[in-house]
């Protein structure tokens, strides 16, 4: 009956597992004394890989248990600096 509580035993319902690869490069630049370059590149969820963030838990709805959201896709992000 909607509204009461159930005898389901805590975590006997579990969800889809998340994986989520990151990945990150760098190099250094020497241009002689003290001068140098860095360059680096961090990516996020390199592999896309669909990672939901919230679920449809309203019991009455027909989208119960499907998801709501989902995290950001890939993100590449580079940095160049230079050191004096």
């Amino acid at each position: 009956m909607p509204g009461q509580w159930g005898n389901a035993g805590r975590d006997s319902i579990t969800g889809p597992a998340q994986f989520s690869l990151n990945a990150s490069n760098g190099r250094t630049f020497r241009m002689g004394g003290r001068l140098a370059a860095d360059w680096r590149m961090d990516a996020t969820n390199v592999l896309n890989t669909v990672t939901y963030t919230s679920w449809n838990t309203t019991v009455t709805s027909p989208l119960f248990g499907l998801p709501n959201q989902a995290n950001t896709m890939r993100k590449l992000q580079t940095t160049f600096r230079v050191r004096f």
